[in-house]
């Protein structure tokens, strides 16, 4: 006990904190400890505290810790349980797991190591590991809280050479200093944005990087990348093959990113502590094994483009999360994604060639008005274009006598709409995705792509089994006519023209609505019902469903 006692005198400072009412559980302690030598290498040591307060707490009783199992060692990695009322028990090391931290990559030195407890309310679960590791720059980030729970004290530690600079940043954050000591108590659970510290460390040695302005982070991320984009004689012969009879620009461009889209993506990485995660394979390589991740994909098709005499540079951006990059912080390691930035007569065309859906010119909905860092010269942060989807329908519909709805659809979409369709449908059934969206059911769908020029077409045929509710001799119907749902901007212009079985008149229609982002006209011409619909969506809008009622007069 007294040896466990010394070991954990951490656990004691927090162990006796009260716990806030209704919550599920409680981080007491919440610290990381960075070390970190002239040389660069890092030690890190992590400690929690977590009571579980019910039932349904019992979930949080896990830890982990990652960790570079080539240029890094785990040192310690141990997790202690005390019942209620009882004394700590140290959880056998064989109940621990190990895993790639990527699940997503190939190969990847980067491993995870963790546990879970089953611990009963009111009792204790705590860990402490010893990571050590070779960063491939020198920066530091630190979340004062993981998840929703309530904190009783979090800390974070940083100990440095003397003679280096040191740049904190705080996001959503005010913890009380003492030298490079920063700590935050008694936070609410559920937090709007967790607060987060990020320092960047301006060491006085030449051969490690000081990222003090975003031309430092682009300067060393590009220095990293240009040698693998030098155009072999293998890479020049297939650049010329590709682009053989093709006479403008754009369609060389074209034939070159189609070739890079369609290998195969593989991620492999060594080398993490000396930047191997920034530095792409060869363009040689990437041609001759036939895959690559999003950096040597994207180096390929620079090569390719050097060598027929287009200038091109890679760009760093975050594909998955639109919040993480921040001007206030240079650092490589916000981003997880690049592409390519093609320099043409208009200006910067932006392409992702790891993308198999989006054509020349367009990018997905996800990188769209991202920030991004071009790797050139004096390059700082600037966002990518946005690029509203447009998609062109006309709809042809038959209410019949008993009701129901038979029709046809025509569909274009283009830019980043025809993108996403392309990527639905390569996920399902053509009929499935349509019937989903049309809420019936479809008998016939095809499809015709220009892929990789921009442009896929939609055609089906389909049933709605569309009620209408008897009011007097009067009858309502609200046809259902649901927009296509994206993630992004788009622009939809859709008329539709309903035939009414002989039984129908048309006794009443909708007014007409009209605003900048959306308009509706409904009349009648030749005794069809026309629709005439325009909506302009912006990122994350929703997109409505329609449903005005029509009043029908039903001839017996």
């Amino acid at each position: 006990m007294l040896a466990f006692l010394l070991l954990t005198s951490w656990f004691q400072e927090v162990a006796s904190a009260p716990s806030p009412a209704g919550a599920a559980a409680h981080t007491l302690l919440r610290e990381e400890s960075v070390v970190v030598e002239p040389n660069g290498r890092q030690t890190t040591i992590t400690r929690g505290v977590i009571r579980i307060l019910t039932a349904a707490g019992a979930r949080y009783a896990r830890a982990g810790v990652a960790y570079d199992n080539v240029g890094g060692k785990l040192v310690e990695f141990r997790a202690w349980v005390q019942p209620p009322g009882g004394e700590p028990q140290e959880i056998d090391p064989d109940e621990f797991t190990d895993r790639h931290l990527s699940q997503g990559e190939v190969h990847s030195p980067l491993r995870q190591r963790q546990v879970e407890a089953a611990v009963q309310p009111g009792g204790l679960f705590f860990y402490q590991s010893t990571v050590l590791s070779q960063a491939a720059f020198p920066q530091a980030e630190f979340e004062f809280q993981e998840n929703e729970l309530p904190v009783r004290l979090s800390r974070f530690r940083l100990s440095a050479p003397a003679t280096w600079g040191l740049q904190p940043v705080l996001f959503a954050a005010s913890p009380a200093r003492q030298g490079n000591t920063w700590e935050l108590r008694d936070l609410p659970g559920h937090p709007a944005a967790p607060p987060r510290l990020a320092v960047t460390l301006l060491p006085d040695q030449p051969a490690l990087p000081r990222f003090a302005t975003w031309p430092d982070v682009a300067a060393w991320l590009g220095h990293l990348a240009e040698p693998a984009a030098q155009p072999t004689a293998r890479v020049a012969q297939q650049a010329e093959r590709l682009v053989a009879g093709l006479n403008s620009v754009n369609d060389r461009i074209q034939a070159l990113g189609a070739f890079v889209q369609s290998l195969r993506y593989v991620a492999i990485n060594h080398n993490l502590g000396q930047g191997g995660g920034f530095t792409p394979a060869a363009a040689d390589a990437v041609l001759s094994r036939g895959y690559g991740d999003c950096k040597d994909k994207a180096t390929l098709l620079r090569a390719f483009l050097r060598a027929i005499n287009i200038n091109s540079w890679l760009v760093a951006i975050n594909a998955t999360d639109r919040t993480r990059v921040r001007s206030e912080w240079p650092s490589p390691r916000v981003f997880n994604h690049a592409i390519v930035a093609i320099e043409t007569e208009s200006g910067l065309l932006y392409f992702d060639p790891s993308n198999p859906t989006s054509t020349l010119g367009q990018l997905p909905y996800a990188q769209q008005g991202v920030p991004a860092l071009v790797l050139r010269q004096g390059a700082t942060l600037a966002p990518t274009p946005e690029q509203p989807g447009e998609i062109e329908r006309k709809i042809m519909l038959r209410l019949e006598q008993d009701g129901r709805v038979t029709g046809r659809l025509l569909e274009t979409s283009r830019g980043s709409a025809a993108a996403e369709s392309r990527a639905l449908l390569a996920a399902g059934a053509c009929d499935g995705v349509l019937a989903a969206r049309l809420r019936g059911t479809v008998t016939n769908c095809q499809v015709q792509d220009e892929f990789p020029r921009d442009g896929i077409h939609l055609y089906a045929q389909f049933g709605q089994e569309d009620q209408l509710a008897a009011a007097g001799e009067l009858w309502l119907w609200k046809p259902l006519l649901p927009w296509a749902e994206g993630n992004g901007a788009v622009t939809i212009h859709e008329t539709v023209e309903i035939e009414l079985h002989p039984r129908w008149t048309v006794e009443e229609l909708p007014e007409p609505v009209r605003s900048s982002s959306f308009s509706a006209a409904w009349f009648l011409r030749d005794g069809k019902l026309l629709i005439d619909r325009f909506l302009r969506s912006l990122p994350g809008s929703p997109i409505p469903v329609e449903r005005l009622p029509v009043v029908l007069r039903g001839l017996h």
